[in-house]
């Protein structure tokens, strides 16, 4: 069994991890980070492959931690994995992250 830690992310403007989704699992994924003030909603895109064998999930996400949408299977529980890459627990789908409505404050 493959294990997860919780959806890491960096800042697309400036690199930081400090990011914080500003509203609840499963409703708009708008993000905000906290060192440039950037605000963008994250997304994903099936690669096409699935991850071998099962995921073992870091557990519940809380409000306010980074979260993303399976582009296969529509659930939240995305994660990332060591290597870097990201997958969805529910469906094992290799996934990659993509960011929308980008905008700078």
């Amino acid at each position: 069994m493959m294990t997860a830690r919780k959806l890491d992310l960096g800042c697309p403007l400036c690199g930081s991890h400090e990011i914080l989704y500003t509203c609840e699992p499963r409703c708009c994924f708008n993000h905000v980070c906290t060192a440039c003030k950037a605000s963008f909603q994250t997304s994903t895109e099936f690669t096409g492959v699935k991850v071998e064998g099962p995921i073992e999930s870091p557990g519940e996400k809380e409000s306010g931690e980074p979260t993303a949408r399976c582009a296969k299977c529509r659930s939240i529980d995305v994660v990332s994995l060591d290597d870097g890459s990201i997958a969805c627990c529910a469906c094992g789908a290799a996934l990659k992250l993509v960011f929308l409505d980008v905008e700078k404050r």
